[in-house]
C-alpha cells in the first residue's frame, strides 16, 4: 500500500460515541488525528465510521477508544476493498443533510486511493475471478492509463 495508508472499519454502540462519553482532552485528540479522510453514519444504536489513514493514527483513536472503555471493532479492510470484495457504495443509504457532502468528499478520496494502490495483477485477477464485466470505474481508468504495462 502505497504510503502505508489504509481503510478501516470502526463500529461501536452509539450511546457510547456521545460527546458526554469521551474525556475532553481525548475529544481534543481525536479532532487532531492525521486522516485522508473518513465517513461515519448511525444505523440502529450502532455508530459506523470508515476512515483512510495510517495504522499509527488508527492506533491512536483504538487506545483513546481503550482509555475511555469504549468496545469498538476496527477492521483494515483495505485488501478487501482493492479486490472488489467490498461493497462500501451500500454507505449512501446512510446520507442525510449533515453527511452528503462528508459521502462525496470520502468516495472521491478513496477512489483516489484504490487507483494509487493497484496494479496490473489486481486487475486481471478481477478479470479472472469475477470476468471484466466486474471492473469498477477505478479500475477501467487505471487500465486505460497503463495499458503500456499489460
Amino acid at each position: 500500500m502505497s504510503n502505508n495508508i489504509f481503510v478501516y472499519k470502526i463500529s461501536f454502540k452509539k450511546y457510547l460515541s456521545s460527546i458526554t462519553s469521551i474525556a475532553e482532552a481525548d475529544l481534543d485528540k481525536i479532532a487532531s488525528l492525521q486522516i485522508e479522510s473518513s465517513f461515519d453514519y448511525e444505523k440502529g444504536e450502532l455508530y459506523f465510521c470508515y476512515v483512510i489513514t495510517s495504522e499509527k493514527e488508527i492506533n491512536k483513536y483504538i487506545k483513546i477508544l481503550e482509555n475511555n472503555f469504549i468496545e469498538y471493532k476496527c477492521k483494515n479492510i483495505s485488501d478487501e476493498v482493492l479486490s472488489n470484495n467490498y461493497d462500501i457504495s451500500y454507505i449512501y443509504n446512510y446520507l442525510d443533510t449533515d453527511n452528503y457532502y462528508l459521502y462525496d468528499v470520502f468516495m472521491e478520496d478513496l477512489e483516489k486511493w484504490i487507483y494509487t494502490n493497484l496494479d496490473i495483477d489486481m486487475i486481471l485477477d478481477m478479470i479472472s475471478l469475477s470476468g471484466i464485466d466486474s471492473l469498477r470505474p477505478v479500475d477501467i481508468k487505471f487500465l486505460n492509463d497503463n495499458h503500456e504495462n499489460i
